[in-house]
This record gives structure tokens, C-alpha cells and sequence, in this order.
């Protein structure tokens, strides 16, 4: 079974010896309270931007780097792709950055857990955006 981890952004400082700074990315149990989101960790409750909140997808990479939904990471021949989840078939997906993967893949995405393809994760959209969108 796969492990049930999330990241969020932190909204603010954190007030535990200032230790974590606003805008670090942080890695634990999730959980909400009306609109306000938390990432729980290291004995803490954090509060974190809602829209940043990502699952781990149960993946390495090619590093042994924990792969979450949301990461940018580099495929086969230098492409880029982003991972995200798709509610339609509730499973994790590549979506390829480069058209080359579209005509190899026949389509612009790819199902993570059936293909034998290496990822590195270079970065995530929420503090690394510019290199996805400078491939599209």
C-alpha cells in the first residue's frame, strides 16, 4: 500500500524558533479546518497556501527523490513533464511539456504507474514555475 504523504507552501513563518521560513515547502500528514489548509510535521501544525497542497504519488525517481504531484520532472531525452493527479481515472499522470512526447505517446499524457520510464524531478510548479513554462 502506498504511503499517504503531502507537501504544502508555508503561508507564514512558522513560530517554533523561526526554524521554517514562508514559502518553504513542507512534508507531512494534511489536514483543513473551514478554509484555512495544514501540513502536519515534525510534532507541528503547519499553515500552508491551499492550493499548494500535493500528494506523493507512491514514486521514486531516478535519485530515490520522493515524486508529488506537481513536480517538474525530466524524461527521457531531456523532455520535461508535469505530474498531476486526474480525477477522471483517479490515478497520477505525466502531462509532456515537448511535442515529440505527444507523437511518440499518442497523446499529450501518460498513466505513471504503467509506463518504464525514468524521471528526474528537477523542480516543482510552485517554486520552480519558469521551467515548465518555458517549455510550452
Amino acid at each position: 500500500m502506498r504511503e499517504l504523504k503531502f507537501r504544502g507552501k508555508l503561508l507564514k513563518d512558522s513560530d517554533s524558533f523561526n526554524t521554517y521560513k514562508k514559502g518553504t515547502i513542507i512534508q507531512g500528514g494534511f489536514c483543513y479546518q473551514g478554509t484555512k489548509t495544514f501540513i502536519v510535521a515534525h510534532y507541528n501544525v503547519f499553515e500552508v497556501e491551499s492550493n499548494s497542497v500535493e500528494q506523493f504519488t507512491g514514486l521514486k525517481d531516478k535519485n530515490g527523490k520522493n515524486i508529488y504531484e506537481g513536480d517538474i520532472c525530466k524524461v527521457a531525452n531531456n523532455g520535461l513533464g508535469e505530474i498531476f493527479y486526474s480525477n477522471k481515472t483517479a490515478m497520477f499522470r505525466i502531462k509532456w511539456s515537448e511535442p515529440t512526447y505527444k507523437r511518440i505517446r499518442g497523446n499529450d499524457e501518460a498513466i505513471l504507474h504503467n509506463h518504464k520510464i525514468t524521471f528526474e524531478v528537477i523542480g516543482n510548479i510552485h517554486q520552480n514555475p519558469e521551467l515548465i513554462n518555458n517549455q510550452k
